[in-house]
């Protein structure tokens, strides 16, 4: 009997639990959950200006700077809600990446590289008249764990 009333002292935990979660899967207040294709162009627009930021950085000597600087890799998107407000689509993006944490220090000869798996990080797209091609990447943040100096 002892083991009865300690399952129904459970449940409630259980079912708050459960309320929990199927909170958090739903999408922002104005926001819907992205479509399939909706997910594949704004995935490969994150990769394409990924790519695009590495090769520049490398290209113009940036990581020879003294400092902190991260290189992203393998984007993924975890989660996508977008906003159709008129000819403008919002898209919320949390993504998940590899990122390459690269320091070089004025006393130090050799720089350090850490790589970090699965960094999550906050992107907000705007889109316009439907044209991903020609999509802007407003917003980039949040990312964890963050960028030390």
């Amino acid at each position: 009997m002892a083991s009865n009333s300690s399952l129904v002292l459970l449940l409630p935990l259980f079912l708050f639990t459960a309320m929990v979660a199927i909170a958090a899967a739903q999408p922002p207040a104005g926001f819907r959950i992205a479509t399939l294709a909706e997910r594949l162009y704004l995935t490969y627009l994150l990769r394409l200006r990924a790519y695009r930021l590495n090769f520049r950085m490398i290209r113009n000597g940036v990581l020879a700077t003294t400092g902190a600087m991260r290189m992203i890799s393998r984007i993924n998107i975890d989660r996508a809600f977008v906003m159709d407000v008129g000819p403008r689509r919002y898209c919320l993006l949390e993504v998940v990446a590899n990122a390459f944490d690269y320091r070089t220090v004025p006393a130090q000869s050799a720089p350090s590289l850490a790589i970090r798996d699965r960094v999550v990080a906050i992107v907000t797209v705007i889109v316009l008249n439907g044209n991903f091609y020609q999509a802007e990447v407003r917003h980039l943040d949040n990312f964890l764990p963050p960028l030390e100096p």
